[in-house]
């Protein structure tokens, strides 16, 4: 995410979220911000739209717009609220999702700099020069042949495919002991372990 100071404008702040006029449109349906999609120009505000899709869906294991075609999910992307499941989700961590995905980059979380963002009730707390200090946890046996903890890109990931859930508070409000793996990776682990240890 590119660092951005403080803004005195709101015409600063447009500037900011309009600051590529090239009229492209490309990148991962799923991860698209609106003002790409319309084409309506974009900046840095983009990279905080995808930093909430990602949120939701480690929060809540699939994308929050999602459909058949590339075309029909970035139709949701445009006209589509935030799709919230029956799950029990901490407040701090919706509202955060909420914010990341405003379709007004103007009114993004993050448009007038990281700072919005790490002062956030849910990341306030985060020990950022530790984060950034720290190695990725998720090593990959790429000899493995076992991939079920892979999503196909051709079968988007929906809320339909899960069963329904109920979070606690308490596992997220310890993001310090957050881990990237998803549930899928450490079962695949744990076979792929139990079957090398059978041999």
């Amino acid at each position: 995410m590119c660092k951005i100071g403080a803004m005195n404008s709101t015409t600063d702040i447009e500037k900011i979220a309009c600051e590529f006029q090239d009229g492209e449109m490309c990148g991962t349906p799923e991860y698209m911000a609106p003002e790409v999609i319309l084409q309506l120009g974009y900046g840095k505000p983009v990279d905080w739209w995808a930093m909430g899709i990602i949120f939701y869906e480690i929060f809540l294991g699939f994308f929050p717009f999602c459909g058949a075609s590339h075309d029909e999910t970035l139709l949701k992307v445009i006209a589509d609220g935030i799709p919230w499941p029956n799950r029990r989700l901490p407040a701090s961590v919706k509202d955060m999702i909420e914010k990341l995905l405003k379709k007004d980059p103007v009114e993004r979380l993050g448009t007038t700099g990281a700072h919005e963002v790490k002062q956030h009730p849910f990341l306030k707390n985060l020990e950022w020069n530790r984060l950034q200090e720290e190695k990725p946890e998720l090593a990959l046996d790429l000899l493995c042949k076992e991939r079920s903890y892979f999503h196909a890109r051709t079968a988007p990931i929906c809320d339909d495919q899960y069963e329904e859930e109920s979070f606690t508070e308490e596992p997220y409000m310890k993001i310090s002991n957050f881990n990237c793996c998803s549930p899928q990776f450490y079962q695949a682990e744990q076979k792929n372990r139990m079957q090398n240890t059978a041999h």
